[in-house]
């Protein structure tokens, strides 16, 4: 990744597609529970109303969440910090160091690091350093490599939170 391609990120404010982006083998099991309450109902299985109305109205929410979380799982959180690039970098550094975070990329442009998350699952976590601002994106990753919706936008802003204390000390 070049410095242009950086820019292009930061001014979309999403980072490109990585591994974490293989939609189908987290979408397939909600397109799977909707098809078979769909096909129950087509073939007349004797259904209380109120219960098919109940499981397909949950489904087809959780289907909406799923893709609302996936179309948006990818957006930088930018953090205000008012130092220079290469000062914001040094800062991801100490940082990553403090929190024992496994460093993955270093790059002038931006580092990627990986951390244990709840559950034990790892949480891969991409800041790129800029003037004046450090974007972050934090994904959870989960057993085969692949981000399935979760809260990250809550964890990306308590983590700046605790970037903004950390650069106070």
């Amino acid at each position: 990744m070049d410095q242009t391609q950086i820019l292009k990120m930061v001014s979309r404010k999403k980072i490109d597609k990585d591994e974490l982006d293989h939609w189908w083998p987290n979408f397939r099991s909600y397109v799977g529970a909707l098809a078979t309450l769909i096909l129950f109902v087509q073939l007349g299985f004797k259904l209380n109303t109120f219960w098919a109305y109940l499981i397909f109205g949950l489904l087809s929410f959780l289907l909406l969440l799923l893709i609302y979380f996936r179309l948006n799982g990818r957006n930088l959180f930018p953090v205000e910090i008012s130092k220079s690039k290469e000062e914001n970098h040094a800062l991801i550094m100490s940082f990553g160091t403090q929190k024992e975070w496994l460093r993955n990329t270093n790059h002038s442009d931006w580092v990627i690091f990986r951390s244990e998350g709840t559950w034990g699952r790892i949480e891969k976590i991409v800041m790129i350093p800029m003037d004046g601002k450090i974007y972050l994106n934090l994904r959870t990753m989960y057993y085969d490599e692949k981000a399935l919706f979760s809260l990250d936008r809550k964890k990306q802003k308590h983590l700046a939170k605790e970037l903004l204390l950390f650069t106070t000390n």
